[in-house]
């Protein structure tokens, strides 16, 4: 029995010894923090690179770099923490822990894991008092991306960074592991991994990133200053050497920006990104640490390698301090859009010309948008060419840098899989942290500016640092100065995009082209070029802009370039100053080849020729709503609308060619629908804007007068329009075939002897004198007008060329006059003996009817339907003084001219119907009535 009892007691001895004995996670953790390694335990040994701990007290699991490793079971959470906490412990100098997870993933309710399991009532109590709003609740590493790490990650993320690491997450089942994972680890079923409940819980994991972040946090000074990160360059005897031969060691994107526990800490645009989100709210020091960081870079890579474009949605003050640095390709602003546009389209064609030239060296291009909130909110179509250029950018050299003030709400799924680097400075609200970081850690920090956490592609955990600063703008500015000065370009640099637009273009600078109009030099940012813009010499346009906008010299400018190639040209206008400028004058007028029509008569005639297709060459209509409104003024409502909505449409088929002219406000009318192409210029009303239907896309692009947007279909193309050639008479065209001229207020005949090409001449047309036909001779005339119409001095200037008629003044319905002037053989009642006349065709023939020369008022051949009035005004020459009203009812079924466009009464004007056609005529004057 006492050997027996020896033996026992032998055996219980040696188990106790031997027993597996709980280990503190708690303490696992604080040993693995440390730098040195601790002693090899025997769970970690095993050949092949492999390292193992306890999961169980009989149970060993094993991993290597590159494992993903997936717990399942009971407790599978708690026990994949304390395996992953042991490892780190046991493998401190391979392996360092580093924890992916959220307090929300020790929260989540486990129905293996009862309330009363988690440990007695006093630890549930302490955790409670201890479970503030004042511990963060993520669990960050601090650990350095270079060291391998064990991360244990929550199941709904998935890992990142090098393949060296072990990741560690849990499910229920093996059914519910993320589809990540390549490695499954059955727990035992057992309710206790140790004998005591001393698995992880929430508090322990709050106090672990409580000491770990205080830890950090106490490491790092509340101020760095930039010279701390380079004390060669600041303040160095020969900074330009040394600027130069930092240039040469140029690796990477690596720049250093902060300190962080360790020391100083550099970002790797090309490692750690390609593209980088950085986020802090007012006063955080973003400005600072984006100058901290652009300045660094621009220290450590020559601009053959790096190229900034910087664009800033503040107003434009943020990168004053970095312009004169040779990388910087152009800082652009809130203030100029257009330019913006341009450059980002610019940027997107880069990368086509990259993917085309693999072969060639390009420098990388670092494009930093700051407050990009408003260009996401201001213009979205930027925002979704920003993220196109992040996407397909990031393999050929093109980099993105995006700051915010609040980036909550705005950064969505497509920003953030593009921006593996992200900084967080100090914010307001946990929702921006956790857009930038995944968690709330940037609504923790505190109050010092340049204190920021840093995630990126190889280190998904973060640091703490705290950014460098430069405390003197001049101190930027000087160092900015010195790159300039320390770079000499073998050649110059190519830009990603073409020069901008000129803010003068004579038409003589683009290359002529006997074929086409030119326009102006439009820009190309898709290609990343200029060229000329030209036309087709047949083309239907309409040029929309406000007054001042440049609309009218554009349209002087393609009026002159067609005359000078020999083309008729007709002109619709107010006048000719305000069209052609105040040094025309009327010997231009008589050699311009075509109509200037300044008149609603004449502009109305030649939309009528347009529309019948009698006119040649190209129709242009300045000011079309002055247009519109005279025409309505003149002969009524909605005038000319028809005549012009027509010829909108069928311009082309017609055979000429149509500019018309207006201003935002008749841009959408119907009149213009039949025309495809539209030219727009400046439009200062922002709600005419809108209600043309012009978009904020396309009038951002027009900046100035003089820049317009070409429109023929859904594409839009900014051009600066090119300025006016001199005229060149000489190669007008001498003959047009339409040449309409303004009816005078008076037509005076001659004093000088009779010329052969003015003889019978009693009027003047549109087209130019009118002369008395032979067959005149032997008509009728009837006169009809109102008083003070001119008709007296009618019927007597028509008797001095018509000496064989009889005259018949005044007459009324049924006037016996009349009925006397049809018997055989009547001489006149006038004298009318003039040498203007010509002599009768015929001798005199007792047996023929006199032709009379009478006169009337319009009621009464309005009110006569029989006789021989009635008869007179069948088949005599009509000749109708007075007004549009009171000429339109004699010209039923006539084809007529233009009506008289006065308001009053202009003696003279009027209408004369003859031979089926109406035609405008202004009377001579009777040389006795002067």
């Amino acid at each position: 029995m006492l050997v027996f009892a020896a033996l026992s007691a032998l055996g219980m001895g040696i188990w106790f010894y031997r027993r597996p004995r709980p280990v503190s996670p708690a303490q696992l953790l604080l040993v693995a923090s440390q730098p040195k390694p601790a002693a090899s335990h025997p769970a970690s040994l095993h050949e092949g690179g492999e390292v193992g701990a306890w999961i169980s007290p009989h149970r060993v699991v094993r991993g290597k770099g590159g494992d993903k490793l997936c717990f399942t079971g009971s407790y599978a959470r708690e026990r994949a923490l304390w395996w992953a906490a042991q490892l780190a412990w046991q493998e401190g100098a391979r392996y360092r822990l580093d924890l992916a997870v959220t307090a929300a993933d020790f929260t989540r309710g486990d129905e293996n894991y009862p309330p009363h399991i988690s440990g007695d009532s006093e630890d549930a109590t302490g955790e409670d008092a201890l479970g503030s709003p004042d511990f963060p609740d993520p669990l960050p590493g601090q650990v350095k991306s270079s060291v391998p790490r064990v991360v244990l990650v929550s199941p709904s993320k998935e890992p990142l960074g090098t393949g060296e690491n072990i990741w560690v997450t849990w499910a229920k089942t093996p059914g519910q592991a993320p589809v990540w994972a390549n490695r499954i680890v059955t727990v035992p079923t057992h309710r206790r991994a140790t004998r005591h409940a001393d698995l992880p819980s929430l508090l322990w994991c709050r106090l672990i990133t409580r000491d770990h972040t205080s830890e950090s946090a106490g490491k790092l000074a509340g101020k760095v200053i930039f010279g701390q990160l380079w004390p060669q360059f600041v303040g160095a005897v020969a900074p330009l050497a040394a600027i130069r031969d930092n240039w040469k060691r140029s690796q990477s994107l690596q720049a250093p920006v902060a300190f962080d526990a360790q020391g100083v800490s550099y970002l790797d645009l090309v490692k750690d990104g390609p593209h980088a989100l950085l986020a802090g709210t007012t006063g955080a020091g973003k400005s600072a640490a984006l100058t901290t960081w652009l300045l660094s870079l621009a220290l450590s890579h020559p601009p053959s390698k790096l190229q900034y474009v910087l664009v800033d949605y503040k107003g434009g003050d943020a990168f004053q301090k970095l312009q004169s640095l040779p990388h910087v390709l152009g800082i652009l602003t809130d203030l100029e859009p257009a330019l913006t546009k341009r450059a980002i389209l610019s940027l997107n064609a880069e990368i086509k010309y990259r993917e085309q030239h693999k072969n060639r060296q390009h420098p990388r291009i670092v494009v930093v948008v700051v407050e990009f909130r408003v260009l996401a909110t201001d213009h979205p179509d930027l925002l979704d060419s920003l993220i196109r250029l992040a996407t397909l950018g990031r393999s050929l050299g093109i980099h993105l840098i995006l700051a915010t003030q609040r980036p909550a709400g705005i950064v969505d799924g497509q920003i953030k899989s593009n921006m593996a680097l992200r900084i967080c400075l100090r914010v307001l609200d946990t929702a921006d942290s956790g857009d930038v970081l995944g968690d709330g850690r940037g609504a923790q920090l505190p109050a010092i500016a340049g204190r920021a956490w840093i995630k990126s592609a190889s280190d998904a955990s973060g640091k703490l640092v705290q950014f460098a600063w430069i405390p003197h703008a001049e101190q930027a500015e000087q160092l900015a100065q010195l790159c300039r000065a320390a770079w000499h370009p073998p050649a110059p640099a190519r830009l990603p995009w073409a020069p901008p637009l000129p803010r003068r273009l004579p038409l003589a600078q683009l290359p002529p082209a006997a074929d086409k109009v030119i326009l102006g030099l439009g820009d190309y940012p898709h290609r990343q070029c200029t060229a000329p813009l030209m036309l087709p010499l047949r083309f239907s346009l309409h040029l929309v802009g406000s007054v001042g906008s440049g609309r009218t010299t554009l349209a002087l400018m393609v009026a002159l370039q067609l005359a000078n190639k020999g083309q008729e040209v007709h002109v619709i206008c107010t006048s000719p100053q305000d069209f052609f400028g105040a040094s025309f004058n009327k010997a231009h007028h008589k050699t311009w080849p075509g109509t200037i029509a300044t008149t609603p008569q004449m502009s109305l005639e030649l939309l009528k020729l347009a529309s019948r297709g009698q006119l040649s060459g190209t129709l242009l209509i300045d000011d079309c709503e002055d247009l519109l409104d005279s025409l309505e003024r003149t002969y009524g409502p909605l005038s000319g609308n028809d005549l012009l909505a027509g010829l909108c449409r069928q311009s082309e088929a017609l055979g000429i060619s149509l500019l018309v002219v207006s201003g935002p406000s008749t841009a959408s009318s119907r009149l213009f629908q039949g025309i495809k192409t539209q030219i727009v210029g400046v439009i200062r009303d922002g709600v005419q804007a809108a209600q043309a239907g012009f978009t904020p896309r396309v009038l951002e692009q027009i900046s100035e007068a003089g820049i317009f947007v070409f429109s023929p279909s859904r594409e839009a193309t900014p051009f600066r329009a090119a300025m006016p050639p001199i005229p060149e008479p000489e190669n007008f065209l001498s003959s047009p075939e339409v040449r309409l001229q303004a009816l005078p207020t008076r037509f005076d005949l001659p004093h000088s002897p009779i010329q052969q090409n003015l003889a019978n001449i009693f009027a003047l047309g549109l087209s130019g004198p009118l002369p008395l036909e032979r067959e005149d001779f032997e008509r009728d005339w009837l006169v009809i007008g109102d008083h003070s119409s001119g008709k007296t001095n009618t019927v007597h200037l028509l008797a001095k060329f018509l000496p064989d008629h009889k005259i018949l003044e005044d007459l009324n319905a049924h006037d016996p006059r009349l009925m006397a002037a049809t018997e055989l053989g009547t001489s006149p009642s006038l004298e009318t003996t003039s040498a203007l006349a010509s002599p009768s065709p015929q001798l005199e023939d007792p047996t023929r009817r006199m032709p009379v020369i009478a006169s009337v008022s319009p009621e009464v051949v309005q009110t006569t339907f029989s006789g021989p009035l009635s008869e007179l005004r069948q088949h005599a020459v009509l000749i109708i003084l007075g007004s549009a009203a009171q000429c339109r009812p004699f010209l039923k079924g006539i084809d007529c001219q233009a009506l008289p466009d006065q308001i009053g009464l202009v003696p003279g004007r009027g209408i004369i119907i003859k031979k089926g056609k109406g035609l405008a005529i202004q009377i001579a004057i009777y040389p006795k009535l002067r």
